[in-house]
């Protein structure tokens, strides 16, 4: 599960990685939503820190979040080799 300051930068990229198209994301954007979960703080801060807005790091969120859930859901279905 994502939360903020917790979760691996491996977990965070590959999130990134289905949900985001190569070569179409701000990358400022991406370092900063990465940048909030892995190590913590105040949106708006590293929002700033990384000139993004604020709005557009929790629709990012928002869209991680929901396939961190749907993740979390199949997960238990999954058979390893």
């Amino acid at each position: 599960m994502i939360e903020k300051g917790n979760t691996p930068a491996e977990y965070v990229d590959l999130l990134f990685e289905r949900v985001i198209p190569r070569g179409a994301t701000n990358l400022r954007l991406k370092e900063a939503v990465k940048t909030y979960l892995v190590e913590g703080g105040k949106q708006e801060d590293i929002a700033e820190q990384f000139d993004v807005t604020q709005p557009a790091m929790a629709r990012q969120l928002k869209v991680l979040r929901k396939l961190d859930c749907w993740a979390e859901k199949v997960a238990p279905f999954h058979k390893g080799p």
